[in-house]
């Protein structure tokens, strides 16, 4: 099934491995609602496995992170 997005924004770069980057980005996809995407881009531009979070999935994942202890 093919898909559109427009990278409205780079939010920032969350890690880089040879030729791909994790970013943290605004984008629409198909021409909907922008949301926050945290996704992996491949050569050439293209997305790889990512999330992408709308408004509110985005105000409960800062307050999960900013109240909870996180050990890894």
């Amino acid at each position: 099934m093919p898909y559109e997005f427009d990278k409205i924004k780079v939010c920032g770069i969350l890690s880089e491995s040879g030729d791909h980057r994790k970013e943290v980005c605004i984008i629409s996809w198909n021409n909907q609602k922008p949301k926050l995407d945290i996704r992996t881009w491949l050569p050439g531009g293209r997305p790889g496995k990512g999330v992408s979070l709308d408004k509110n999935e985005v105000h409960k994942l800062k307050e999960l992170l900013l109240n909870n202890e996180i050990t890894l």
